[in-house]
């Protein structure tokens, strides 16, 4: 029987690397749409999650970036230095 997917399946580096020039144009918006294409299963959540962070903090939007990267800490504790730089 052929495995059935509840949403399609993406391709996370792509929308990772989309979201870096996202970023770099200074669509901080659009990277936020993007980046929460990739499930949080996918082996690129962390990523996605530290992206989107980032992305907050470069549109001044702290308190969005503060509760991204909590929830990044508490889903993935061994990521919690690399996300204490963006309070730097």
């Amino acid at each position: 029987m052929a495995q059935t997917f509840r949403f399609p399946p993406v391709n996370s580096g792509e929308l990772l690397t989309q979201a870096q020039q996202m970023e770099e144009d200074e669509k901080f918006d659009e990277v936020q749409q993007l980046l929460l294409k990739i499930p949080a299963n996918d082996t690129n959540y962390s990523e996605a999650l530290y992206q989107r962070a980032y992305a907050y903090l470069l549109a001044d939007k702290y308190d969005s970036c503060i509760a991204v990267a909590e929830m990044a800490v508490g889903l993935f504790p061994t990521e919690k230095q690399r996300l204490l730089h963006l309070a730097s």
